[in-house]
């Protein structure tokens, strides 16, 4: 059989007046927008009111292969900029056109705008109206090829009730599974007990939940540094996998693996790295402290189970930690067209996949998604 090659984790460029237009008329008036002020600076208005979260700094979407200071200098690349680059980002029929031309089978879809904007949301049920807006625009763009492009919902769970009736929607509509921003919306871990709600509904609806970075104004440290967006860049681009850990830490420490044994959760752009020593910290720790845990089992038992984790094309220690881990746990990203992303992703990720038996090549390139995804 011919090798299946998913692209676990791509990025759309949404159209900036998306929200309006999608958004329902009650809520109309509060539509996620994006203005410019008189410095010529892009920046958020989320409810009404501004948000200064990637001020004057939209244009680096779409950035793909480009050198960045330009993109992170605020004022001078404004989203549609970046946007009119790589029309594969806005643009079914290109998107589609890109796939071919780099030998990718299928990919499912993430946002870019949508996943800056919930820091500046405190009201629980315009997040999951915004959510809405966006799921159905994306559902709209993914239905002109629905065996290649596949729709991931985009989920707040400021309040719980109203996330897991979103993701029962979004999911019958015909998304392929759910994402979070990796820093909780709301503040309240992801292991909390008030979020099993959402959790027993993606269980039963038999999707993966993905962590994926994220908007976070109170990124791990934060306190310690004064950090603008301009001279903290590389910092923040650092830190953004740790909340996708914490996320990680908090779903083992809520016990949510242990109640329910048929969820799945991917842990997207983050590289896959860490996960190996990390495993490993949380085993010896329990074996010393489990009592404190709701845990019947070590974590690396739970998260070889129901986890999966996106590999960067370019990671070194990538076929380190999939021996270390399992292959079983492990699909790769381009994260096109952002920044940070790959083009060429898929020669990159077979160069760094080479040394690995062919069944874990063929796990890691596409069979794990499909199957977790049921893409196939």
């Amino acid at each position: 059989m011919a090798q299946l090659i998913v692209d676990a984790d791509g990025h759309i460029l949404e159209p900036k007046d998306l929200w309006q237009t999608y958004l329902e008329p009650r809520y109309r008036d509060r539509a996620l927008r994006i203005e410019t002020d008189d410095k010529g600076f892009e920046h958020w208005v989320v409810n009404g009111k501004p948000y200064d979260y990637r001020y004057g700094v939209f244009g680096d979407m779409g950035a793909i292969g480009k050198k960045l200071e330009r993109y992170f200098t605020p004022g001078q690349v404004t989203y549609d900029e970046g946007r009119a680059l790589f029309p594969g980002g806005g643009d079914p029929h290109e998107r589609v056109k890109l796939l071919d031309a780099e030998g990718i089978d299928k990919v499912l879809l993430y946002p870019s705008l949508g996943i800056t904007w919930e820091g500046g949301c405190d009201d629980a049920e315009l997040a999951q109206a915004y959510c809405r807006a966006y799921n159905n625009w994306l559902l709209d763009f993914c239905s002109h090829y629905p065996d290649c492009l596949y729709a991931i919902a985009h989920i707040s769970l400021m309040d719980p009730e109203l996330g897991a009736k979103e993701l029962e929607r979004s999911v019958k509509a015909g998304a392929k599974g759910a994402m979070l921003r990796a820093y909780p919306s709301g503040d309240r871990p992801y292991g909390h007990p008030d979020n099993d709600v959402f959790w027993a509904t993606a269980q039963d609806l038999g999707v993966p939940v993905g962590l994926h970075i994220g908007g976070n104004g109170r990124l791990a440290g934060h306190e310690l540094f004064d950090i603008t967006f301009g001279a903290g860049t590389w910092w923040i681009y650092n830190m953004f996998a740790v909340d996708v850990q914490i996320g990680l830490m908090s779903l083992m420490h809520g016990g949510v693996f242990q109640r329910y044994p048929g969820l799945t959760v991917a842990l997207l752009e983050s590289g896959c790295g860490w996960v190996g020593y990390w495993l490993d910290r949380m085993d010896e720790t329990y074996r010393h402290m489990g009592f404190s845990t709701p845990l019947d089992e070590q974590p690396s038992e739970y998260f070889k189970r129901q986890c999966i984790i996106t590999m960067d094309p370019d990671e070194a220690l990538g076929p380190a930690t999939v021996r270390h881990v399992g292959a079983q746990c492990f699909m790769w990203d381009s994260d096109y067209p952002h920044s940070d992303g790959h083009m060429n992703a898929v020669a990159e990720i077979r160069e760094a996949v080479a040394e690995l038996p062919q069944a874990d090549q063929r796990m890691i390139l596409g069979d794990n998604a499909a199957k977790a995804y049921h893409l196939v």
